[in-house]
Parts: C-alpha cells; structure tokens; sequence
C-alpha cells in the first residue's frame, strides 16, 4: 500500500466538513506542535526562539496557546502551557525508528489532552518523521498548517538509515497540511517543484519584537562589564558554526584587529564551532580584543546589540538560500549597521551600500575591509542603521501570526484564499 494511503489518507470531501459545526472566535484555541528534536523550546538556539516568539504573537492576539514538543529544553522563560512527549532515545534501533516512535509518544500525549481541550487548528513545526500532527488533524477534524524552516529529509540524509523514506514522509506530512508557511520566495519555489500545490503556500519571514528590539536600548552597561567603553565594537549573534560564518569572522577579525587598535569583536552564541573559536582567538593573542560569551538569554540579547557598532551575518555559500536570518531582523529593528553576505533573502531586504553593506561569502578579506571603512565611518553607520529600521517595519511576529489566524478562520468557514502568496 503506498505511504499516502497507510498513514495519511485524507480527502478533499473530509477537509470541506471542517467549517461545519466550528467557529473560531477571537479567541482562537492553537496547539503548536513541535515534532523536530533539534529544537529545544527553551532553549538559546534561534529555532527556539522561533518557536516562544510565534507562540506570544498568537497570545498577543488573543489566542490560548499550547505547545506539545519533543523537547521542553531550558535556560529561557515561557509565560504559557508546554507538554513535553517522551523521546525514544535508544541508539540501537535507529534514528529513523527512534523517531517514528517519539511520534507515536507525541501523539498520545496531545490525543490525551485534544480529547478534553480541542483545538481550532494545529500549528507544526515541522520535524523528520513528524506523522503526529496528521493522525490529530484527520482524527479531531481540525486544519493542520505546517511551518518548515529547513528540509530535513535532505539536510540530515547521512544521519538517517532509511533517507528515501524519510523524504516520502517529509512530502507526505507537507502535502496533506491545510496550508504551508516557510520563510522565503526561494522556499516557496522548492515546496512548489516538490508538488505543494502554489495556493497553499505562505511566506513568513522570520521576524522581530519591536518592543525587545529598538534603537533606544542602551548598550552601556554591557560595554562596563566587558571593559569596552569608547571601543568600536564588532559583533555577531546566533549559532558558531561554518555555515552561519565562524572561521570567516575569525579570519577577518585577524585581519581588522592588526590594523585598528580601537577594534574589539564580541561573538555571542554557541554551536559545534566555539571551542575551535576559543583555540584561535587564544592561539593567535586576541584574548583581550576577542570576546566569546557562550549562550545568553535572548531576553539579554537587545542589549548586547546595542553594544555594538557594527554588526555581522556572513553567511558561508549555500546553493539556494533559503534561510530567514533572525538576527538580521534584529539587528536592523535596532538601527545596528551590517554587514552580510548577499545571497537569498538577504539580498532581497538590503541594498549594498543603503542600509547595510553586502559581501560574498567565505570572503574573510572582504568582511575585513567592509568592517576598517564602515567602522572608520561614523555618518555612514548611523545612515545605514535608520535605513535598516525603516526596511524592517512591516516583518513582526505579530504580522506572521496575524497571517496565519485569518488563514485559518478562513479553513475553519471552509474557505481557502486563492493565493498566499503575499
């Protein structure tokens, strides 16, 4: 029997029936599913963050939130309800298998809690293996609308013993969703070519609190406690590996620091990276110019921002770019200048020399020469930064979840919009 029909059947008639008999009202009843491993939901990764600030948009507008996920995590606060399922962890029987039963653990969890509490609609994160939120959504009779930020199947092949069958899920779990969120155009046209029907899908940048995020936060008192008042402080957020810029932002900070004595880079975050980081800025005496935070609370995170001078995104190079950078979001809510590499998104939301300055990516040198005459620029900086503010108005959570509540007051009176494009 084909993997359509054994574990996701769902019919056209059965989705039309569910406008019958339910209405969502402004408060809207969201169960956030988390089915992806990787994501901790309290945790520091920028996934994480994803996930409590869509959950406090939807809030913010009225809704009752609920999360179920694989994993609870630590180290951030959460105001709302979060059921962790258990993980089969046992390594022996494989990580496809693993995931699959983790699933299985998943949906039990929220069959359990749907029984007395149902939901409007489900909103996915979606995860490898992630067959919980169709089994609910056909089961419950409410509209399932998968978010995807990354591809899974593909992006983790080596990891998995059963890779095709993986992708058949992952094709599976988007296809029979109500409607599917991602990031960016680039995105659009992958879930596009891989059969999404053009019509349900929508684009939701990731976005930023104004409210967290903005020009008057100040700085100071992170510069005292690291010692850097009257510096130019060059900085970067987010996840320490190759991918994201790590060795390029090493490599130039090399380069900046032997010609500029007023230069300090800070870099806060964590990931597979930092201790090769640590070994170089120790290895090459930058010790008292380079700063390693570790992770931080993304509560403190405006104000190491607004710390720095300059900020950094240098992406290393990805054959179709499909990523939404978060920091890039706030660091621009926050009228930091920036330096980035242009590809993707990111050169869609900033024009060279207007309100950021754009590079290739793994050019060491020329992240180095952008940072010497930006830095060397004050007018140009605080230029680029109202700019970069300006930019950045319409893309808020807020917005994000805005879209997706209507969507869904749409599914649920049994209409679907022709185009969510836009």
């Amino acid at each position: 029997m084909p993997l359509d029909k054994c574990f996701f059947e769902w019919d056209k008639d059965h989705v039309q029936l569910l406008g019958l008999g339910r209405t969502m009202t402004d408060c809207a009843r969201v169960a956030y599913l988390c089915s992806d491993t990787g994501v901790p939901v309290l945790g520091f990764k920028g996934c994480s963050v994803h996930v409590r600030e869509m959950c406090n948009a939807f809030a913010a507008l009225g809704a009752n939130v609920s999360i179920y996920a694989l994993l609870k995590g630590e180290g951030n606060r959460y105001p709302y309800s979060i059921t962790e399922a258990k993980q089969f962890k046992k390594k022996w029987i494989g990580r496809d298998l693993r995931l699959i039963l983790s699933n299985m653990n998943l949906y039990w969890t929220c069959r359990k809690q749907f029984r007395f509490h149902r939901p409007h609609f489900i909103y996915e994160r979606y995860g490898l293996y992630g067959w919980a939120g169709v089994a609910l959504a056909r089961e419950f009779s409410v509209p399932r609308i998968v978010e995807i930020n990354s591809y899974l199947a593909e992006n983790q092949e080596k990891r998995l013993h059963f890779p095709r069958l993986a992708k058949s899920f992952e094709n599976c779990i988007l296809k029979k969703a109500q409607a599917v969120c991602c990031l960016s155009n680039i995105s659009r046209t992958i879930l596009i070519e891989r059969g999404i029907e053009a019509e349900k899908v929508l684009v939701t940048p990731d976005g930023v609190d104004f409210h967290k995020f903005n020009p008057d936060r100040d700085g100071n008192q992170i510069r005292k406690r690291l010692g850097l008042e009257g510096k130019t402080i060059v900085g970067y957020v987010g996840v320490l590996s190759e991918y994201r810029g790590a060795y390029t932002i090493l490599q130039s900070a090399k380069e900046v620091l032997s010609q500029e004595k007023n230069f300090h880079f800070i870099v806060i975050g964590e990931g597979r990276a930092l201790s090769e980081m640590e070994n170089y800025v120790q290895e090459h005496n930058l010790s008292d110019r380079f700063t390693l935070t570790g992770p931080v609370s993304h509560d403190d995170i405006p104000h190491y921002i607004a710390a720095m001078d300059i900020a950094l995104a240098p992406y290393g190079h990805e054959k179709r770019f499909y990523d939404s950078p978060m920091k890039i979001f706030e660091y621009m809510a926050m009228g930091k200048p920036m330096i980035a590499t242009g590809q993707g998104q990111i050169r869609e939301l900033i024009k060279n020399g207007e309100n950021g300055v754009l590079i290739e990516p793994g050019d060491s040198s020329g992240l180095a020469r952008a940072i010497v005459d930006l830095g060397g620029n004050v007018f140009m900086m605080k230029k680029m930064g109202l700019k970069g503010r300006a930019t950045i108005e319409p893309y808020t959570w807020e917005a994000n979840a805005r879209k997706v509540l209507d969507l869904c007051k749409s599914l649920l009176n049994g209409k679907m919009p022709h185009s969510l494009s836009n």
